[in-house]
């Protein structure tokens, strides 16, 4: 069967077509869109349960050829971290991740959250003509770019650790299943250690956050990336709200755990330096088009305060 872009596929048409055998759950479907991803543009209209194609452009290629060289530097790494592990299983946020793999450095989590504290490293990058373009003080306009810059480099970052465990689940090297850290506040200046939510926390959380969606008049959590911080900040109060009155907990990370064998770690992991990575991730946030909206200036500023690696 040859390929007929912009035309209607039913799933098993697209095996088919793809030289492939029907899959069966969610997951396993949605890795091998992303696959199929890699060679066209596929798309699924969820409303009909078909997929169209359509042709790579040439910056769609070249993302695909640069996602796969970032996937092999992150595989290299995580699997040597977990070889170096006493357990079969590693629970870990993405900001653990992000800081473990070396793809940013020991500044970002501390300033994404406390980014009022942040803004006067950047206000002499801010010129006169920039304050009369935009209407506000210099500190107004670090903070709205600050903003944007952790919502779109967390976006990425974590898209690239998803494709990397997506690859290493089909090899069958390990497994990452999404979850939950639920912190308390400390007490008396003492921290406590996060706790690892168990299926039934899961579930409870899972109603949580749909609640909210519902009381903000939103759908889906994919809705949120594009709602704007108002309403977002708006969905999150509720959200820790419901967490600290039905859970018992003051705050949450999304994690993953891993579950693998050693044999098949130690088989795969292959020592990268994660100087390597970083400097690759530098360019990348440099030149991604989602960062457009940057002043450059304070781009540049940006990644080398949180994204450079400071100490090794």
């Amino acid at each position: 069967m040859d390929i007929e872009y912009n035309k209607p596929y039913k799933y098993k048409q697209m095996c088919e077509l793809m030289g492939e055998l029907p899959r069966r759950g969610g997951k396993q479907r949605k890795n091998q869109l992303s696959e199929w991803n890699k060679k066209y543009t596929v798309i699924k209209d969820d409303s009909t349960g078909e997929y169209y194609i359509s042709p790579l452009t040439k910056q769609e290629k070249k993302i695909v050829r640069e996602n796969s060289r970032y996937s092999i530097y992150i595989m290299n790494i995580l699997l040597t971290y977990l070889a170096n592990t006493k357990n079969e299983t590693t629970t870990l946020t993405y900001y653990e991740l992000f800081e473990k793999l070396g793809m940013v450095n020991q500044n970002y989590h501390t300033a994404k959250n406390n980014q009022m504290d942040e803004i006067y490293k950047f206000a002499q990058y801010i010129s006169d003509d920039v304050v009369d373009l935009y209407g506000t003080s210099k500190e107004m306009i670090v903070l709205s770019n600050l903003d944007y810059f952790f919502a779109q480099s967390r976006k990425q970052l974590k898209r690239l650790i998803d494709d990397t465990i997506d690859k290493l689940e089909e090899n069958n090297v390990l497994f990452g299943h999404k979850t939950y850290k639920f912190y308390h506040k400390p007490i008396k200046g003492v921290l406590t250690p996060p706790h690892v939510a168990t299926d039934k926390e899961i579930s409870q959380f899972m109603d949580i956050q749909n609640n909210a969606l519902k009381q903000v008049g939103l759908k889906s959590k994919q809705q949120l990336i594009y709602c704007g911080n108002g309403l977002y900040n708006k969905y999150q109060s509720i959200v820790l709200k419901d967490l600290k009155f039905k859970m018992g907990y003051d705050s949450y990370s999304q994690a993953i755990k891993f579950v693998y064998g050693k044999n098949s770690i130690n088989t795969e992991s292959k020592y990268v330096n994660r100087l390597t990575l970083n400097q690759n991730i530098q360019d990348k946030l440099e030149t991604a088009k989602s960062m457009n909206n940057i002043l450059d200036g304070l781009k540049k500023e940006f990644i080398k305060e949180y994204i450079e690696l400071i100490n090794l």
